[in-house]
């Protein structure tokens, strides 16, 4: 096909507008916040809120399983849950469930 050069200016003019359009946008992303860890008590609030909840769901699924392997799976679960809801890794989570009072996690729960 062949432009006029008319044509060929509109398109141009349409491309540079597009790309016009598109800079602003590309500009005004935020970029990402660098990861910072959740404060301790953010991390005890969702254990004692949520961590029954995903016992509670592994019993429900698996009664015969030993409770040692039950309260390993939920804390599997809730470890990927808490990960997501405070955004942030879940080895940061790991990391504070082995430094958090073993004794308090228990009987948050219990």
């Amino acid at each position: 096909m062949v432009y006029t050069r008319s044509q060929k200016s509109e398109f141009i003019t349409a491309a540079r507008n597009l790309v016009s359009l598109k800079a602003p946008l590309a500009s005004t992303k935020a970029a990402p916040a660098p990861s910072s860890a959740p404060s301790p008590q953010r991390f005890w609030q969702t254990w004692s809120t949520w961590y029954h909840a995903f016992l509670s769901e592994v019993t429900d699924e698996s009664p015969s399983l030993p409770i040692a392997s039950r309260r390993s799976e939920a804390t599997s679960r809730w470890t990927a849950f808490c990960a997501k809801e405070l955004r942030c890794s879940e080895s940061e989570v790991r990391a504070w469930l082995r430094t958090a009072d073993q004794k308090a996690l228990v009987a948050a729960y219990a």
